[in-house]
This record gives C-alpha cells, sequence and structure tokens, in this order.
C-alpha cells in the first residue's frame, strides 16, 4: 500500500524510483493509454500473481539504478553515530558518560 501512497503524493522530494514510474505513467497517458492502480492485501494464492513476482524480480535484476543522495546520507549517518556510540560506551570513566550514556541531542527544555 505504501508504494501507492507515495505515488499519489507526487513532491520534489519523492523518490527518484517513484518520479520514473510517475513519467513512464504520463507517457503511457499521452499515448491513449489507461493505467488503472489496484492495490491487494496479499496475492499469495492467487493465479498469475507468483509468476508476475518472478519475472518482475527478474527484470528488475537488470535495470541499473543509482542510489538516491537521501538514501546514502541516512544510511551513512546512521553508520556513524553507531560508531561514535561505541566510541562513547567505552568511556566509563567519563563525568559526561554517567549523566547521558547514550549519544544523540539533549531534551530541548521549555522556555
Amino acid at each position: 500500500m505504501s508504494a501507492l501512497e507515495t505515488l499519489s503524493h507526487y513532491g520534489i522530494q519523492m523518490h527518484p524510483v517513484g518520479l520514473e514510474i510517475l513519467s513512464v505513467l504520463q507517457f503511457l497517458r499521452n499515448k491513449g493509454f489507461n493505467i488503472i492502480f489496484c492495490w491487494v492485501p496479499s496475492h499469495v494464492g492467487i493465479s498469475g500473481n507468483e509468476t508476475a513476482d518472478a519475472i518482475a524480480k527478474f527484470a528488475s535484476a537488470f535495470l541499473p539504478r543509482a542510489l538516491p543522495y537521501l538514501d546514502i546520507k541516512k544510511s551513512f549517518v546512521s553508520h556513524l553515530f553507531s560508531l561514535w556510540q561505541q566510541k562513547w560506551s567505552l568511556q566509563s570513566n567519563n563525568k559526561l558518560h554517567s549523566v547521558k550514556p547514550s549519544i544523540g541531542l539533549w531534551p530541548i527544555l521549555p522556555i
């Protein structure tokens, strides 16, 4: 369902794959095709869907995709925080460590 929700909320920060899908969809509409998306809660056991899934996986293996900047940044920041926390956890003799054992932002106090 989230894939359909993503496609229904066009925006500047939309994932590049979503933008590409919308571009292809618009191209097909301009050619006279009427594309209808339908969400199915679970397709296990529905005739033909397992075959369609297998074909889609096979086809997607050959499509080159650049990693979006935001995906790379999120992964990089997460890795840095993990390394920082590991180093911080070894600082048991540090006075601040006893007050704040986990890294991250301090809570904002109301003024």
